[in-house]
């Protein structure tokens, strides 16, 4: 490995691919998983959507494309809230944090 070898000296080469990528592990093999799935209740059912994989309208700026907007594709189906011209206080922003793991408010702002 290149921790192994001294300042200056030449490392060596990989050797040559045979064409077969050897076995990944799992990164995370070694951990129990603590958030299983739950089996389905009675009346649980999967709906498997019609949707491209990527969306129409994606680009740097709409990485999800162009959601939530109407036939039009310009106006919104769900018009964004907002934010206070000072910003959020600290409480706001917990709260707006609170269950997302990002900030809501600013999200639909």
């Amino acid at each position: 490995s290149p921790e192994e070898h001294l300042a200056g000296e030449e490392i060596p080469a990989p050797a040559p691919s045979s064409g077969h990528s050897p076995p990944v592990k799992e990164p995370l093999a070694d951990f129990d998983n603590n958030a299983p799935r739950p089996p389905p209740r009675q009346g649980d059912y999967e709906e498997h959507t019609e949707a491209p994989d990527v969306l129409p309208g994606a680009d740097d700026q709409h990485m999800h494309g162009l959601l939530g907007r109407s036939a039009d594709g310009v106006t919104p189906k769900i018009v964004p809230t907002p934010l206070p011209p000072r910003g959020l206080s600290d409480e706001d922003r917990r709260d707006a944090h609170r269950g997302f793991c990002f900030n809501s408010r600013v999200s639909d702002s």
